[in-house]
Formats: structure tokens, sequence, C-alpha cells
């Protein structure tokens, strides 16, 4: 009974991630400017709670001359924040920390998710923006590549066994649009649907 319990609540985590993989090639919406460090914020405080349950600190902060500031859209950027929160979170035991960190330039700004945990073979940091590689992501790094992929941006995973891990995601910087530019990449690869 234990081993059928276990299979069903693995088979419906496999089912909720699809259906979230589904909703991410749906989702559609206007690029704009959106405040990572506004989003970060919000995100941390929401988590604060299973924060603390765990004994894990959260820290938010802004390095740089610029502002954290990307030409995207919000809801899709919102859950890449989530998923690498929630994952460093998932990791990190009591008395840990989880860092998130905000890099404002003039062309990019860098977004890290660092965390003091029990960390990752660098030689598999790929790999786990694989769907379904291996039971312990699943989907979620695979569709934080996704979307990360629709905004022009990149995302890379650092850590060692033990000593934690490191995602940093890098986006173009928002910029008022020139008249005439090319369309964002959101919309190249998701055009809104007609009507």
């Amino acid at each position: 009974m234990d081993q059928l319990v276990d299979g069903t609540r693995q088979l419906g985590e496999v089912v909720e991630d699809l259906l979230r993989a589904a909703r991410f090639k749906q989702l559609r919406g206007p690029f704009g400017p959106v405040d990572l460090a506004v989003l970060a914020a919000e995100l941390a405080a929401a988590e604060n709670a299973r924060a603390t349950l765990r004994q894990v600190s959260v820290e938010v902060r802004c390095d740089g001359p610029g502002e954290p500031v990307v030409r995207g859209v919000e809801s899709a950027l919102r859950r890449v924040l989530s998923a690498l929160l929630d994952n460093a979170l998932s990791h990190t035991g009591p008395g840990g920390h989880v860092w998130i960190t905000l890099s404002g330039g003039r062309d990019a700004v860098l977004l890290t998710v660092r965390d003091d945990g029990a960390g990752l073979d660098p030689r598999d940091a790929e790999r786990l923006f694989t769907r379904f590689e291996g039971a312990r992501f699943g989907l979620g790094l695979a569709l934080v590549r996704e979307v990360v992929d629709g905004h022009d941006g990149t995302i890379t995973a650092d850590g060692r066994p033990g000593g934690g891990a490191t995602f940093t995601v890098r986006l173009p910087a928002h910029r008022p649009a020139a008249a005439g530019g090319p369309e964002p990449a959101w919309h190249r690869y998701h055009p809104p649907l007609p009507g």
C-alpha cells in the first residue's frame, strides 16, 4: 500500500508538471518593463513562512549601478524566480541560507539564486535543464530554461556536492523600443492568438 501511495503521488507530480508545461506553451502577453527586484522581494515574502519552518534564511539584495529592470512577460518571469527559489529552499537544510542577488547593467541584468544546501555535481549542470532528467528536478528547471530562452536570455548552473548550488540568469535590460525595431523574442516564438 505504501508503494502504491508513493507511486500515485509521483504520478500526480508528473501530471502537474505536464500541465504546467502546457500553460507555458500557451502563455501570451505583451513585453513590458519588469522590475526583478520587486518580484524577488514579493516572492521572498511569500516564501517566508516556509523558509522559517525549514529554518532557512532568504536574503534579497541588489548590486551594480543600474536598475534590475528587464523587458518581458511579468507572469512568466515571476514563475522563473519562483521555481529557482523553490528549488533552493527544497535543497537547503536547517540553518542554511539562500541569496537572491540582482545586478543591473546597461545591456543586461543578472539574477543569481545561490544556496549553501546539498549542492550538485558541476558535470551534471547542463542535464538539470532537460525534462525528466532525474526525479529530483522533473520539469521545473526545463520550463525555467524555456522561459529564459523565450526572453533572449541564458541560464547556467554551478555548484559542488555538499557545497550548495548557484543558478545564474542573464536577461537583456529594458530599453525603450526603437521604432521599426525587431519584435521581442516571445512574440516571434509565441504569436498572440487571432481575434
